[in-house]
């Protein structure tokens, strides 16, 4: 949305001042009181057409946080200051500064990118520390940035602040910066090369230009003076006409693209916080354990020579144990008849008398051996003539039993 009104924000500061003199113009280089005493009608005249005849844009819109996506813990960048801080001259954040800054230090760094941007459009140095810098805790959310970037300066410009006022409004703000992230890198953008400005005719332009060199090298100065680094921007950058917005005066998506490959070229890749170790706990001593007496080895036995291999002697085969027959003890005498032994058919005799009761012998004689012999009575043979009880002597008392 465009508005045909000044590049100031309040009515009080509804123009662009024509230059005038003062004794600290000697920074410039040249006597800016002559030629402002002599062309002073001329930029009065300038800076008035101007100032009506500039759109006023409005401030970028959407989220004022938003990340890179890229390998490793997110690297938290802070944009702060006035209109090119919050991107007026472009539609989203996203195509401002802030988000091409994001992405150019994922392709420096290789890191996901975290970024913060807070500001106000029409702000001086004094207007950021008296507004932003205090804005700057609940923006942050409880973080602390890895990279600060501080853009003023155009409007202190467009105002004709003083340059002595310029110096001490721009070292208050930068090193209460520093107090409040000591370990972040703190960079200052350069003054934009206003000699390219299409929005400025000349010589309105030379004068603001020449100021504005001035004021650049006091803003060096002082990031040196306060551990911050002053990144110039590149007069060339501003050599092309689609590089500007609209009102001639604050860059385009293309024009923040440029510009946020310088910054992002001067940051230097975080060093990570050492951590010091917690101190260790005293070391108590451990209870000597009582040794062992150590055994000797024994050493190790002469190999035995092995004895020559004798051959194998089949070992005898026993002879078969002859079976001896256990003694039988005499059976007692039975009053049953004894069965008469069976022998060799004799002639018929006469029945012999009836003897007294004798040992019956039977068939089961022959097959006994005695180991010595016994007295055993024979049917048919008296006692007294009895013979050792054997096989042998069996047959021979068979044989002289009388006929």
């Amino acid at each position: 949305m465009k508005r045909s009104l000044s590049l100031a924000d309040s009515p009080t500061e509804s123009r662009i001042e024509p230059p005038t003199g003062s004794r600290t113009e000697s920074r410039s280089g040249f006597s800016q009181a002559a030629m402002t005493a002599a062309l002073g009608p001329i930029l009065l005249l300038q800076a008035r057409r101007t100032a009506r005849r500039t759109p006023r844009l409005d401030p970028a819109t959407g989220a004022d946080r938003g990340t890179v996506t890229g390998r490793g813990p997110h690297l938290r960048v802070v944009v702060i200051g006035e209109s090119t801080a919050v991107g007026v001259g472009a539609s989203w954040h996203a195509e401002a500064l802030p988000g091409f800054l994001a992405r150019a230090l994922r392709e420096r760094l290789r890191r996901s990118v975290a970024w913060t941007v807070t500001g106000r459009n029409g702000a001086t140095a004094r207007r950021v520390i008296r507004d932003v810098v205090p804005s700057l805790t609940p923006a942050l959310n409880g973080e602390t940035p890895d990279v600060v970037v501080v853009t003023v300066g155009i409007n202190d410009l467009i105002r004709r602040r003083p340059l002595e006022v310029w110096e001490a409004d721009l070292s208050e703000l930068v090193a209460a910066l520093r107090r409040r992230f000591r370990r972040a890198e703190l960079l200052v953008a350069g003054m934009p090369p206003v000699e390219r400005f299409p929005v400025l005719p000349q010589p309105l332009r030379r004068v603001m230009a020449a100021r504005a060199r001035a004021m650049d090298r006091i803003a060096r100065e002082v990031a040196r003076a306060n551990g911050a680094i002053h990144v110039p921007m590149d007069p060339a950058m501003a050599g092309d006409r689609a590089l500007f917005a609209a009102d001639g005066l604050h860059p385009s998506p293309d024009g923040y693209r440029i510009w946020a490959d310088g910054l992002a070229a001067a940051v230097r890749p975080p060093v990570p916080v050492p951590v010091t170790p917690a101190p260790a706990a005293p070391a108590v001593p451990a209870r000597p354990r009582p040794r062992r007496p150590l055994r000797p080895v024994p050493a190790p036995a002469a190999p035995v020579p092995a004895a020559p291999a004798v051959p194998a002697v089949p070992e005898p085969v026993p002879a078969p144990a002859r079976v001896v027959p256990n003694p039988v003890t005499p059976m007692p005498a039975a009053p049953a008849a004894p069965e008469p032994v069976r022998t060799a058919p004799a002639p018929a005799a006469p029945e012999p008398a009836p003897a007294a009761p004798a040992a019956v012998v039977s068939t089961t004689v022959r097959s006994i051996a005695f180991r010595e012999p016994v007295n055993v009575p024979v049917p048919g043979i008296p006692i007294a003539v009895g013979l050792p009880i054997t096989p042998k002597g069996v047959r021979k008392a068979q044989r002289k039993r009388p006929a």
